[in-house]
């Protein structure tokens, strides 16, 4: 009778669950607690469960919950290749990296942990995170266990990972958030590849040297007085005291800033506020060739 208990509660949950989900659009937040009581033991059932809950972003929630529930420090790793099983069915690209990311962020912190071979599939799906930060910070942690894990480090993988350090910190937008990661990975991987680090702390420097807004204190600064020159441009324009070399002054202003993104948003700004100021024309000047470029 003992035996039979475990079938008994499972039963007893198949019954309870859909009675649940009916009472709230929730899904998410009530099956919580029970994802993680019974992830290890009951795999099959949370999937099942998955597929009842009533959003694609919902879902993904459960997934995340039970994809991260499956590490525990005090019992042996899940099977790598569960792993990219439950990693396969998120439906946003975007929830999927965030779990590979974290993943790959435990197995890091727990430095006593070696994987086998077939955590290899695993590890390689950090090349295909799509957001720059994200996908440097996972990269370089994947490689880091790599070079722990003594199976892993005559795969092909190691050398992509290794390639992929210096090419991802090159992939992030801004300079001052380039160097912020590039001193930081030099820290990381001089425990385990000095001579990489090494390279990495030299490309990071080179970068400091050149760039004219070194921090994120020093890039801070600069957009918010930016802004204010912005508001003092507006007021200009709605005086009838605008000319084409107080813009040509703010655009030259604005093409310091060594971000693509950062200074798209300002430019957005910009021309938005020309256009609430009833500067049609300069708005679409400045959408057409700056922003727009």
């Amino acid at each position: 009778a003992v035996g039979s208990l475990p079938s008994l509660f499972e039963d007893e949950l198949k019954r309870c669950v859909p009675d649940l989900l009916s009472c709230t659009a929730e899904h998410a937040e009530v099956l919580d607690g029970m994802v993680a009581g019974v992830a290890s033991a009951r795999p099959n059932f949370v999937k099942e469960v998955i597929a009842n809950v009533n959003t694609s972003e919902r879902r993904d929630a459960v997934r995340y919950r039970f994809a991260l529930c499956r590490f525990h420090p005090r019992r042996s790793l899940p099977d790598a290749g569960e792993i990219v099983a439950v990693l396969g069915e998120f439906e946003s690209s975007a929830s999927r990296e965030i779990c590979l990311s974290e993943i790959v962020d435990w197995l890091y912190f727990h430095e006593d942990i070696t994987l086998k071979a077939d955590w290899e599939e695993v590890l390689r799906r950090c090349l295909s995170i799509s957001h720059a930060p994200l996908r440097h910070e996972t990269i370089v942690k994947a490689y880091v266990l790599a070079c722990r894990s003594p199976e892993l480090q005559t795969t092909n993988m190691m050398p992509t990972l290794k390639a992929e350090i210096r090419r991802s910190i090159e992939r992030i937008d801004s300079s001052w958030t380039q160097i912020d990661y590039g001193f930081t990975t030099a820290g990381v991987l001089s425990p385990v590849d000095r001579d990489e680090a090494e390279a990495v702390y030299k490309g990071t420097f080179d970068i400091r040297k050149v760039s004219n807004l070194p921090s994120q204190p020093a890039a801070t600064a600069y957009i918010g007085c930016l802004r204010l020159a912005m508001r003092a441009f507006i007021g200009l324009i709605r005086r009838k005291q605008c000319t084409d070399e107080t813009l040509a002054r703010l655009r030259d202003l604005i093409c310091k800033v060594p971000s693509t993104g950062e200074r798209a948003r300002l430019w957005g700004e910009l021309a938005l506020r020309c256009f609430s100021a009833g500067a049609e024309h300069l708005g679409r000047s400045i959408a057409q060739n700056d922003l727009v470029p």
